[in-house]
């Protein structure tokens, strides 16, 4: 199972996984709330 093809699958399945878990808290700040409460300084990262 430690072929080169599973490797990069495995490690795009989690790279997929770290962007959602990352990115998600943020989208749904700014989808319910309907502005960025966060401030420039998240923004700029």
């Amino acid at each position: 199972m430690r072929t080169e093809r599973n490797v990069f699958i495995i490690n795009l399945a989690i790279s997929d996984l770290l962007l959602c878990l990352f990115t998600m808290p943020f989208t749904l700040f700014q989808i319910v709330l309907r502005y960025w409460p966060l401030g420039l300084f998240i923004s700029s990262l």
